[in-house]
């Protein structure tokens, strides 16, 4: 009666922490996804936040254009502003205007991949000494976390920039809170996540988690990301090999950041940020389905396993 109570009240702290998750969820998508057919917004919860990235080929005012569909549809639009596609300071502060003109109050500072940058500007700490998100009246900032690592960036490197984020956000007028680059192993993360807390950073983490798309597709992105141990667990992990030749499912890695968020009062990890990699509605779809308890989570040989019901967007 012990372990069938223990394994009752298990699945139910699980259960409050998936629902929150699914209603607390962030979507990535493209400028293009947005200036199209954007029928898929209005499944999107009211207020989210959905970030849109500035690729390579992708101007500044495609940025704002985009940014202000999400603000109309009010959802909460999070433009990224990669500091080595700027080509100077002019265009920073034209493209916070029109940002800022278009009702947007969040934005998510990164360097770019680019190896020779054109302007000033290198780095998302170089964008936040600006003044210009204080002197333009934004909210909230989000910077990135890399729990396994950089392809263009020693960790040290990563780990002393992440600590004057911190450290600039302590005194800031707006929030700052870090999305982690998608990876598969969720043992990455809070292993991560306690090198963190050990190291005195203290800003909320939102999971980079992948949503629902072809493995095929997720694992070339992986490989152009730098994402360590993607293979490994993609091929070997709760999916199993089946989902690595077919589609992955962000259930099993959700389970075990539930858990770890339920069980860790002192955890960073706050909710999680979907990368769709091309699955934009269908992962709009399982996420909603999340938020609204349209789930099951039951015992498992391996611990809890979870089915979700979801519609079509």
């Amino acid at each position: 009666m012990g372990h069938a109570k223990l394994a009752q009240d298990g699945q139910e702290i699980l259960r409050n922490r998936l629902t929150q998750i699914g209603q607390s969820a962030s979507f990535e998508a493209t400028p293009r996804e947005i200036q199209g057919d954007h029928s898929w917004i209005a499944k999107v919860p009211r207020g989210a936040r959905i970030y849109i990235p500035h690729a390579a080929g992708t101007l500044p005012q495609e940025i704002a254009q985009a940014a202000a569909v999400v603000r109309a549809a009010q959802r909460t639009p999070v433009p990224h502003i990669a500091a080595r596609r700027l080509a100077s300071m002019g265009e920073l502060v034209e493209l916070l205007e029109r940002l800022r003109t278009g009702g947007c109050e969040e934005a998510f500072l990164i360097a770019g991949s680019v190896a020779r940058p054109t302007s000033e500007l290198t780095s998302a700490i170089d964008l936040l000494d600006t003044g210009l998100f204080q002197k333009y009246g934004f909210r909230r900032i989000g910077v990135a976390g890399h729990p396994e690592g950089s392809p263009d960036v020693a960790e040290a490197a990563l780990w002393q920039a992440l600590g004057e984020k911190s450290r600039i956000a302590r005194s800031a007028t707006f929030g700052v809170h870090v999305v982690t680059q998608f990876c598969f192993e969720p043992g990455s993360i809070e292993e991560w996540e306690q090198l963190a807390r050990e190291r005195g950073i203290d800003l909320p983490v939102h999971v980079g988690v992948p949503g629902l798309t072809g493995m095929g597709k997720l694992l070339r992105f992986a490989a152009m990301c730098g994402v360590r141990a993607t293979f490994g667990y993609a091929l070997h992990g709760p999916s199993g090999i089946g989902a690595a030749l077919s589609r992955w499912s962000p259930a099993p890695m959700l389970l075990r950041i539930a858990g770890h968020m339920a069980s860790q009062p002192r955890s960073l990890l706050r909710q999680v940020h979907f990368f769709p990699f091309g699955g934009l509605r269908a992962t709009i779809a399982w996420a909603k389905a999340l938020g609204e308890g349209r789930f099951r989570v039951q015992p498992s040989p391996t611990g809890f396993s979870m089915a979700v019901v979801a519609e079509a967007v």
